[in-house]
This record gives structure tokens, C-alpha cells and sequence, in this order.
């Protein structure tokens, strides 16, 4: 790490760039895990042993935790370059730094859409918002660094610099805080609404399972041709299992409303169009 600001700023941008390439990877890793669940549910159906769907576990986990590493690395790097710019700016300068980059962060906070009832999209807005926190985290010595070094600035400064400095200093810790809380509301948002988002997809899908095979056995040549009786008894099983249905249906609805109508979410043709 170089002690001129310029040479720490250039291996920052370095790393936040490297960190840029980290959240495109962590998106190709959901849709493999994506994927991954689908092929075990296929090989599973066709017999697969247990040897080839511990194999497909062990990869996507092993992948996992890789990638993870990898992250926490990155983070604890940028860190470490996050403070050494701080330090080698001097009080002021990096004080007006940390209130530039809280500019920046309460815009990408301010600009962030309503969360998607899409799962795609919900994913990607997970990880934008991790990406941010991430970056809050990283900045998180740097001013607990600036405020040390303020404390020492105003002791030995005059009244109108000790003020100005006490002034940015009271500005930057209350907005980084608020940015802080902001996010961690924002992800518990995000996380409730995949909770739900994916209790609605996987209930449709179990509906689905069974209402298109149903329609097709109603419409298909064996039940037209058959007797009446053996007609009767076959709507009389459909019939009560549409009762039984009828309870998971509702609650579907009501999941459904609670996304649609939540003023947290955004777009929701899919979740209509499914219902």
C-alpha cells in the first residue's frame, strides 16, 4: 500500500473494479444454483443414485464458498485501502472525501426502484444492494479513522476551524448512520418479499402440477370414451380434489394480494398473469 493518496486511490479503484467483476460472478452463481435444482429434480426422476446428486451438491457448494472467499478477501482489502486514503489525505481533505462518497451513497439509496415481483430482477436488486453495503462496510474505519484524527485537529486548532471541523464531522457520522440503517432496512425488504415471492412460485407450480394434468385427462380420447358410470366416478375424484385444492388456492391469493398490494413492490403483471 503507497503513502501518497493518488497511488492508494489507484489501487482502490483497482479493487473496487475487481469487485465490480465479483457481483457479475455472484449472478451467474444463482443461476446455477438455479440450474443445479433443476437437473437433481430431473436426475432424481430418471433414478440417478445418490453418488451423481451429491456430486452436483459438492460443486455448487464448493463453488459457494470459493466465491465467498474471494469476497471476503476483496472487502477486507478494500478496507485496509479505504483508511490508508483517509490517512494520507489529512483531517480536512478526507473529511470532505468521506461527505463526497455519503453523496454518492444516499443518491444510489435514493435511486433504487420499487423491488421487483420478478425473481431475476429481485436477485439482481439483492446484489446491488450488497455491493453498496459492502462499500459502507469498507468505509466504516475510514470514519471512525477521520473522527479520531478530528478530535486531535480541534484540540489544537482555533475556534472557527475547530467549529467547521466539528460541524462536518457531527454531519458525516449522522448521515453515514442513516445510510447504514437504510440498507440494512432496504435488504430486510428485499428478503421479505423473496420469502414470499418464492412461497407464491413454488405453491403456482404445485397448482399447475396438478390443474394441467387434470384438464388433459378430462379432455383426453380414454375419459371420452368411457362409460357413464366410470365417468361419474372420475368427476366425483376430480371434484374432491379440487376441494381440497381450493384452500391452497385462496391462500395463494392472499400471498399474491400481499405482494401486489405491498407499496414496497413494483411491476406485478407476472404475479397477475399467474393468478
Amino acid at each position: 500500500i503507497g503513502r501518497d493518496p493518488v497511488h492508494v486511490q489507484e489501487q482502490l479503484d483497482k479493487v473496487r473494479a475487481f469487485n465490480a467483476e465479483l457481483f457479475a460472478q455472484g449472478k451467474q452463481l444463482e443461476d446455477l444454483k438455479k440450474a443445479a435444482k433443476e437437473l437433481e429434480e430431473t436426475m432424481q426422476d430418471l433414478g440417478a443414485d445418490d453418488y451423481t446428486l451429491h456430486d452436483i451438491k459438492h460443486l455448487v457448494k464448493s463453488l459457494d464458498k470459493q466465491l465467498a472467499s474471494v469476497e471476503e478477501d476483496v472487502t477486507a482489502r478494500a478496507n485496509v485501502l479505504q483508511t490508508a486514503l483517509v490517512q494520507s489525505q489529512g483531517v480536512k481533505e478526507g473529511l470532505d472525501g468521506l461527505l463526497r462518497w455519503i453523496d454518492g451513497a444516499e443518491g444510489a439509496l435514493n435511486s433504487m426502484r420499487p423491488i421487483s415481483l420478478s425473481e431475476e430482477s429481485l436477485t439482481e436488486q439483492q446484489h446491488e444492494l450488497h455491493m453498496l453495503q459492502v462499500d459502507v462496510d469498507s468505509h466504516k474505519p475510514s470514519v471512525q479513522s477521520v473522527n479520531k484524527s478530528g478530535a486531535t485537529l480541534i484540540q489544537s486548532s482555533d475556534p472557527t476551524t475547530a467549529a467547521d471541523v466539528q460541524d462536518k464531522l457531527d454531519d458525516l457520522n449522522f448521515r453515514f448512520d442513516g445510510v447504514n440503517d437504510r440498507c440494512q432496512q432496504r435488504a430486510d425488504e428485499l428478503q421479505e418479499v423473496a420469502d414470499k415471492l418464492k412461497d407464491f412460485n413454488d405453491s403456482a407450480k404445485k397448482c399447475n402440477d396438478w390443474i394441467i394434468p387434470t384438464i388433459e385427462a378430462l379432455e383426453s380420447r380414454e375419459s371420452s370414451i368411457m362409460d357413464n358410470q366410470h365417468f361419474k366416478q372420475k368427476l366425483k375424484e376430480i371434484s374432491s380434489e379440487s376441494a381440497d385444492k381450493e384452500n391452497e388456492i385462496e391462500r395463494l391469493r392472499n400471498v399474491a394480494r400481499d405482494l401486489v398490494e405491498s407499496p414496497k413492490t413494483g411491476n406485478a403483471a407476472r404475479i397477475n398473469e399467474t393468478m
